[in-house]
């Protein structure tokens, strides 16, 4: 049983990965540049007051990304039922789900598990679903839709994607808080590297991944 939930979790993790990814391409490709979107007359991607912002809206993501991602279906959530104040929930075929906003991307391999974690409080999800149950990604001008990672990513605009990526080491990625280590969970934060930890391993759940499935 271990086994295959931990083949799901690889494979569904990749997926969403390779999915993101394409969609944000081909959006590019038809809307322009990811900073102009939904910016109207303010091209230089500043915030003013009423400014589109895929954090808050659904219509931002149904008219840029959503015509990219086959067979989702949309999902108004209650505001007992947002996770991480989130309104963008999306339900893929291969049974998973997403929440989606400029401060994190929440990924669930299994779709009932949303509703679970969501209905638990902050310390309560933390330990009984993070590493788990979902994982978080980012999204970048550049590189698009990546695993959350090490450094912060508001270190990120000061180095280039190909350099970023060669200072990370996988001691980094569970070695520090908020990392993918059991110490991390035990102090209440978010095992927030751990999709990148899986990346990192070719999209496989290393022997000593610190948590079980």
């Amino acid at each position: 049983m271990q086994s295959y939930k931990k083949h799901v979790v690889e494979t569904r993790l990749k997926e969403f990965y390779t999915t993101m990814q394409q969609a944000f391409k081909l959006a590019e490709v038809e809307n322009g540049d990811i900073e102009t979107w939904g910016r109207v007359n303010n091209p230089g991607n500043v915030y003013v007051e009423n400014d589109v912002y895929p954090s808050n809206s659904d219509e931002w993501f149904d008219k840029y990304i959503s015509p990219y991602l086959k067979g989702q279906t949309k999902v108004d959530l209650k505001k007992s039922e947002k996770f991480m104040d989130s309104s963008i929930f999306r339900i893929l075929l291969n049974g998973s789900a997403f929440t989606f906003n400029t401060n994190g991307i929440y990924f669930f391999p299994n779709a009932g598990d949303y509703y679970k974690c969501a209905s638990y409080d902050a310390a309560t999800r933390v330990k009984r679903c993070s590493g788990t149950k979902y994982f978080k990604f980012k999204y970048y001008e550049d590189s698009k839709i990546t695993p959350f990672d090490y450094p912060n990513h508001s270190s990120k605009a000061t180095l280039t994607y190909s350099d970023y990526r060669n200072r990370l080491r996988r001691e980094l990625l569970v070695g520090n808080i908020g990392s993918c280590s059991k110490t991390a969970v035990e102090a209440g934060v978010e095992a927030s590297y751990c999709a990148e930890l899986i990346r990192l391993e070719g999209w496989k759940i290393p022997k000593d991944y610190p948590f079980k499935f």
